[in-house]
């Protein structure tokens, strides 16, 4: 494993999202990845790594580092019907401690059948050089 990409996702609806990809060293995604789906009223879903897509929109340079990661996202989830661009509140978010990655605060807007959405995120990624 070389590393993660982790969301943590709450949608103005209420429907709350965690999603997860481990990435191998060659950048293909583990079979682990997944996550889990919570409508605001309703059982949980779980979500299988090829349920969900994961397309990077913009990538950020560390001026203190050089790593370079990607914090704008476009994650699209068509069982759901749901796609979802996340945008970072600030773009350096980078925590350089007992190994460095890039962790905060995010913002959302989106669909999810037809219907337009908006949120707030939580987003954490490693392995990043």
């Amino acid at each position: 494993q070389a590393g993660w990409d982790w969301f943590a996702l709450k949608l103005d609806d209420d429907a709350r999202l965690m999603l997860y990809r481990l990435r191998d060293r060659d950048g293909g995604m583990h079979p682990f990845a997944g996550g889990v789906f919570m409508p605001a009223l309703g059982a949980a879903r779980q979500l299988t790594a090829d349920q969900v897509q994961y397309r990077v929109r913009r990538r950020w340079t560390s001026a203190t580092t050089g790593a370079r990661y990607p914090v704008a996202w476009r994650l699209e989830i068509p069982d759901l019907d749901l796609a979802l661009e996340v945008e970072p509140l600030v773009d350096g978010q980078e925590l350089d401690l007992s190994f460095r990655y890039w962790e905060g605060a995010a913002k959302l807007s989106g669909t999810r059948a037809g219907r337009a959405l908006t949120g707030r995120a939580y987003v954490e990624l490693t392995g990043y050089d």
